[in-house]
C-alpha cells in the first residue's frame, strides 16, 4: 500500500476521475443548458427555464425555437460604446450587464419567454 493512500484500494478496482467542472464561461453555459436552464440564469435569481420545445444545445441543426428568433434579442448600444450587443429585453429578465456574460447567442435554445420576431420587429437586421 502506498504510504499517502487514506485507504486500502483492493486489487482490480476501478478509480474513475471526478468529472471535469465548467471552468470557462463557455462550459458553464452549456452546462446549464444541458440540465435545462438558459444560460442567462445566475445563482441567487429565480431560474430561466427553456422553452418546452427547444432543441438540444449540443445539436446546432435541430428545429426548435432559439434566441436567435426571439422578438426579445436586440442588439443594444451602450452609452460608451461605438458597438452594439445582442441583449435579452424580455420583461422580468433585466440581467444585462456590460460584459459577454449576458451577451445572448442566436444559437442559444429559446427560453419560456420566447416570442417569434416579427417582420417590423426585427431591429437587429436578422444578425
Amino acid at each position: 500500500m502506498d504510504d499517502d493512500a487514506l485507504f486500502e484500494i483492493p486489487d482490480g478496482a476501478r478509480v474513475e476521475k471526478p468529472e471535469k467542472q465548467p471552468t470557462t464561461l463557455v462550459d458553464r453555459q452549456m452546462a446549464k443548458m444541458r440540465r435545462g436552464t438558459h444560460p442567462l440564469s445566475m445563482p441567487g435569481w429565480p431560474l430561466i427555464w427553456l422553452h418546452k420545445d427547444a432543441p438540444p444545445p449540443d445539436d446546432l441543426s435541430a428545429p426548435g425555437p432559439r434566441c436567435g428568433g426571439c422578438r426579445f434579442r436586440e442588439r443594444l448600444m451602450p452609452y460608451n460604446s461605438r458597438r452594439r450587443f445582442p441583449k435579452c429585453t424580455a420583461p422580468g429578465r433585466g440581467r444585462m450587464s456590460h460584459s459577454t456574460a449576458t451577451d445572448v447567442r442566436k444559437w442559444w435554445p429559446a427560453c419560456t419567454a420566447y416570442q417569434p420576431k416579427t417582420e417590423e420587429g426585427s431591429a437587429d437586421g436578422g444578425r
